[in-house]
């Protein structure tokens, strides 16, 4: 049965990204593929590509990251007779051509809602990066849609989003599941995942882009190996990439040496910062409280 795709992005200039034309061209086969994007002028190679390959483009605002552009389209058109919807975002570089196996398992699988990954904080959800719904579990997510108001900060469309949606799945008796397991928080799982040739990534991860408020969480969780390791490499040399999928595909890789060398300096700064604080002010902080109380 072949799905409604919904591939939301994010992205500047009129060209796109390899790495999101590779997921399109994986796409196209296995459904109605719907690119959905922010409003500006794509050049007319990328119109062609599309339109050769039965994308339909639909402009939209860049409000409310994917929640918002999925919220959109189904207002432009509500899909009403579609019993399977699939729905994507950028933020994941697929670096394999696994999308049908995930497709054909999700399928497979007794649950309604099924995603890649489940994270387990601050309350089991499924990531909403990847999501196969079937049948009641879509008219689920449409009226989660209606009722709750679009979010301008990413954190809060995480929760009032994201999370609630595997909520209110669960609470009217819809199964979910996860095609991988993971022992921690998804974010620090992914050399493993790589390693277990899973055939995809945090694009994060690759371009290293996180603020210090960010960073903190690898470290209070003692997990500052998954935030600095070089992912593009150990995909080349243990993840099983694509022939076709070049290493200049992953989103970070043209970054100039010097460019590099001071996110590599940058890197070590707040090591060290991170350091001082757990080691020291976090101690002081604490006494100060104590007192206090």
């Amino acid at each position: 049965m072949r799905p409604v795709i919904l591939y939301s992005s994010f992205q500047n200039g009129e060209y796109l990204p390899a790495y999101i034309r590779y997921v399109l061209l994986q796409l196209a086969p296995l459904g109605e593929v719907k690119f959905l994007t922010n409003f500006r002028r794509l050049a007319a190679a990328e119109i062609e590509f599309l339109e050769k390959n039965n994308i339909e483009l639909f402009l939209t605002e860049n409000k409310g990251f994917d929640f918002g552009m999925w919220k959109r389209y189904l207002e432009f058109n509500p899909l009403e007779s579609s019993t399977r919807l699939l729905l994507l975002n950028d933020s994941i570089v697929y670096y394999q051509k696994n999308l049908g196996d995930f497709i054909h398992k999700a399928e497979l699988s007794e649950a309604k809602a099924v995603a890649l990954l489940e994270n387990a904080s601050p309350k089991p959800h499924l990531q909403s990066f990847f999501l196969y719904l079937k049948d009641s579990a879509i008219s689920v997510f449409k009226s989660h849609l209606q009722e709750t108001p679009l979010k301008e900060n990413f954190e809060d469309t995480i929760q009032f989003f994201e999370i609630p949606f595997s909520e209110k799945l669960k609470k009217v008796g819809i199964q979910t599941f996860a095609l991988f397991q993971t022992e921690t928080d998804p974010i620090f799982s992914y050399r493993e995942l790589i390693m277990q040739k899973c055939g995809f990534v945090k694009k994060r991860l690759l371009e290293h882009r996180f603020s210090f408020e960010a960073q903190k969480h690898f470290w209070l969780h003692g997990k500052s190996k998954a935030l600095y390791q070089n992912y593009s490499q150990l995909i080349c040399t243990y993840g099983e990439k694509d022939v076709d999928f070049k290493r200049s595909y992953f989103p970070g890789y043209s970054k100039s040496t010097g460019i590099r060398f001071l996110e590599y300096i940058k890197g070590i700064a707040y090591r060290i910062l991170a350091f001082f604080y757990f080691r020291f002010l976090k101690k002081y902080r604490d006494r100060f409280i104590r007192k206090a109380i």
